[in-house]
């Protein structure tokens, strides 16, 4: 379970793991290429929603622990053995809760923090959640347990 004090910790470094994140994915080709690159947007997002008033406690819990399964080196998938593919545990977390928020909220709470194109947010919670879920939701659980939500 991820503690509250260190997700506070790495959520001071999100712009310096915003930069981190931007330099890692922007020349990346291979596997999951399309989802991979819009990482530092899907972070941004995450990011920016914690500025949302309109969320729930619970909800901000479950961002605050997602944005944490981002930062920790130490996850399913590392990036230090897998490289540039391993963010795709990452993202894929990301994905299913920005999808539980927009069940929640619906899809303009979230545009109104995103920063890129809406049909690329609706893509990415589509037809690129429903391709990595396929091939991922194995590892659900585990990392849902992991961040203690669920």
């Amino acid at each position: 379970m991820v503690d509250e004090k260190e997700i506070k910790k790495q959520l001071k470094n999100k712009t310096e793991f915003l930069h981190i994140l931007i330099d890692n994915t922007k020349n990346y080709q291979g596997k999951y290429e399309q989802i991979i690159v819009n990482a530092p947007a899907i972070y941004k997002l995450l990011c920016n929603l914690l500025d949302s008033k309109n969320l729930y406690k619970e909800d901000r819990h479950k961002i605050s622990s997602t944005i944490a399964y981002f930062i920790l080196p130490k996850d399913i998938f590392p990036e230090e053995i897998y490289g540039v593919e391993g963010y795709i545990d990452d993202i894929y977390l990301c994905l299913y809760i920005l999808n539980e928020l927009k069940k929640e909220y619906g899809i303009k709470e979230l545009l109104g923090y995103w920063e890129e194109s809406p049909d690329l947010l609706r893509k990415l919670l589509g037809d690129d959640y429903q391709e990595l879920d396929k091939e991922l939701n194995y590892i659900l659980k585990d990392m849902l347990e992991y961040v203690g939500i669920h």
